[in-house]
């Protein structure tokens, strides 16, 4: 009896050592998993900081452009009206040119 209760421990005490080196090796594996995503984890916090520059700096980027975009749209519209003006004064210009030049040929053709 106390053969068979030995043979039994043996057994228990094999089946819980094999239980026990299946899950030392399963916690090994745990905690190279928990160490690589702690380190995705960091990774992926320092690569959303710096994103969120970029984004600050792209928005006041696009503030600053976006001034830019209506001061130049201000001084297209000035220049459109002075262009304007211009054109008029030359349609005028060149009227009184030819206007001139016909008094001019009158003249001439009297002279001669």
């Amino acid at each position: 009896m106390a053969n068979v209760f030995a043979i039994l421990t043996s057994i228990v005490l094999l089946v819980a050592g094999f239980v026990a080196y299946k899950n030392q090796a399963a916690y090994q594996v745990e905690i190279d998993n928990r160490k690589a995503r702690q380190d995705e984890l960091t990774a992926n916090q320092a690569r959303l900081k710096k994103a969120r520059e970029e984004l600050a700096a792209t928005i006041a980027e696009r503030t600053d452009v976006d001034a830019q975009v209506v001061a130049l749209q201000d001084q297209e519209s000035a220049q459109k009206g002075t262009n304007a003006d211009l054109e008029a004064q030359k349609r005028d210009k060149t009227t009184q040119t030819g206007s001139n030049k016909e008094k001019l040929d009158v003249i001439r053709a009297k002279t001669e």
